[in-house]
């Protein structure tokens, strides 16, 4: 019977472990979530973040909603499938001051969280 209790202490300590790995977001881990949370503005577009998805709005009345990746320097937004095309940028993300860089000046620019 100790035996048995024994196994199932461990089956249990596994399930848990397991179950941990499996709900974990693998957004870069740490304390800071999804750290674009929020919505940022700039002078010509903004960028509103929820969980993996966001919503991209710029002055000429353009809007793109996916959702997005990150690393420690880039972040990939995704189109649905069949809709516009995906695109990587650069990012800094210092406070409430997020700097996105690269190729399409339109999405690219520095944003303050709102």
């Amino acid at each position: 019977m100790k035996k048995l209790s024994k196994v199932l202490g461990i089956i249990a300590v596994v399930a848990i472990i397991g179950f941990s790995m499996i709900t974990c977001d693998g957004s870069g881990g740490g304390d800071d979530g999804n750290k674009f949370e929020g919505y940022w503005v700039a002078l010509n577009s903004n960028y509103r973040f929820t969980g993996d998805s966001f919503q991209y709005y710029d002055n000429l009345g353009i809007a793109r909603s996916g959702t997005f990746t990150f690393t420690d320097t880039q972040i990939t937004f995704i189109a649905p499938p069949g809709t516009w095309t995906g695109y990587t940028l650069n990012y800094q993300l210092s406070g409430n001051t997020l700097t996105l860089t690269g190729t399409d000046d339109r999405r690219s620019g520095t944003f303050i969280k709102q």
